[in-house]
């Protein structure tokens, strides 16, 4: 339901903004709040404006690692709340008689990683375990939502920090609906399927789910309705709040970050320390491409190596089984693989601020043709469903703001019809 007291979708209200429960809300100039499926940690930058004899610094004592909250409201009564702390001035700036402080800051649990560390064994652990127990037992996390699931793993802690654990298991982490390999003869192999995992944070809470999840919109919320229009229109406040203000895509395909870093075709040569075997496997998963593709991609442009064990952390007398203690064969190449195919086309959408959204969703568009605008038509090939990889929320003084986000899909999602797939 809308606001009545808001008469343009890009209006909003700050509810209340405080650094150390000191009230800034006066001396607001400008803020930044971004989300990144790619990184664990919330993040954003405040400017704050004062006069050369106020100094709000020296009355309330900044150091530049307090505690800011502060709560927005949009159009639609969404409210946006968030509590971190301030990370470090990163700019201050005197013009004629006023000064500018540039701030930036970070989520909580971000300082409370800094000072954790994990030196236990994880023996047959499943991914999605060792990921809840870092960030609820380890950093405290409130809101934790875990729909990525994955094979036992083994491996040590080290002395690591919680994050370093998580990433890890993001990269060396098998999805139990994803890769797979066979063994031929001849020491000759063959593999196919895609793996990876993600883990980030949103101002709701941390997200964990597979890269395949992910890509299908399984990770977030569904956000429908989103097109370009003609914002002269007397539209209704929450047709208005769906209006795309501005688009760009930066890039739609890289052929040669793609055959370089053999996302398409690659040949994986592992040498087993326990048995002293050598073996080559080929990775070519022609489901995943698409036809021009497997036209290009008909032999393999990269080689990847690695000895592997599975008896190295088998403390039993008994032979350890394949792809236990080591599970490289079922996530090296086909991680390369889609994590190299995952982000094919890279858009960035300005929208209305909306605080409902955030990264890892999904969000469908529909984009109208320059010269079929009216007749209904659309483009075809830039419409359609799209992940949300990362999104910043912008706030200006004179209560002005937007939301921006960066989309991606995938290699085989190319027009209105695959990107559903």
């Amino acid at each position: 339901m809308s606001n009545n007291s808001f008469s343009d979708p890009t209006q909003f209200q700050i509810q209340s903004i405080t650094i150390d429960g000191n009230d800034m809300t006066g001396f607001f100039f400008s803020l930044s709040i971004y989300e990144n499926i790619y990184i664990p940690a919330v993040t954003g930058t405040i400017v704050l404006i004062d006069t050369d004899t106020g100094g709000f610094i020296e009355k309330y004592k900044i150091e530049f690692t307090e505690e800011i909250k502060f709560t927005m409201k949009n159009a639609l009564d969404q409210t946006l709340e968030f509590n971190g702390f301030l990370n470090g001035l990163r700019n201050e700036m005197t013009k004629d008689s006023k000064k500018m402080y540039a701030i930036d800051f970070n989520s909580k649990h971000t300082r409370k990683k800094e000072s954790t560390f994990v030196t236990k064994r994880f023996n047959k652990v499943a991914p999605e375990e060792v990921v809840k127990e870092m960030l609820e037992d380890k950093i405290e996390a409130e809101n934790v939502d875990i729909k990525g699931k994955g094979l036992p793993m083994n491996f040590l802690g080290s002395r690591r920090k919680p994050f370093d654990i998580i990433k890890y298991v993001l990269t060396h982490g098998v999805d139990t609906n994803g890769p797979e390999y066979t063994e031929g003869g001849d020491r000759k192999g063959t593999a196919k399927g895609m793996n990876g995992f993600l883990c980030w944070e949103t101002i709701k809470g941390f997200r964990f789910a597979s890269v395949e999840q992910l890509r299908k919109g399984e990770a977030g919320e569904k956000h429908d309705g989103y097109k370009k229009m003609l914002m002269n229109i007397n539209h209704d406040m929450e047709t208005a709040m769906k209006g795309v203000i501005d688009y760009s895509f930066q890039r739609i395909g890289n052929m040669q970050d793609k055959l370089r870093s053999g996302a398409l075709n690659s040949k994986g040569i592992y040498f087993d320390m326990d048995k002293g075997e050598y073996m080559e496997i080929d990775f070519f998963d022609d489901e995943n491409m698409t036809e021009k593709e497997k036209e290009i991609a008909t032999s393999f442009t990269r080689v990847l190596w690695k000895p592997i064990s599975n008896e190295r952390h088998n403390n039993d007398c008994e032979k350890a089984q394949p792809d236990t203690g080591d599970q490289t064969k079922k996530q090296l190449q086909q991680n390369v693989a889609r994590q190299n195919t995952f982000d094919d086309q890279l858009g960035e959408f300005t929208l209305a601020p909306n605080f409902e959204m955030h990264a890892g969703d999904v969000i469908e568009f529909k984009i109208g043709k320059v010269k079929s605008e009216e007749e209904g038509e659309y483009d075809k090939k830039h419409s359609g469903q799209y992940v949300i990889k990362s999104l910043a929320h912008h706030f200006m003084m004179g209560a002005e703001g937007y939301t921006k986000i960066a989309t991606i899909r995938t290699n085989k999602q190319q027009d209105d019809s695959s990107s559903k797939q």
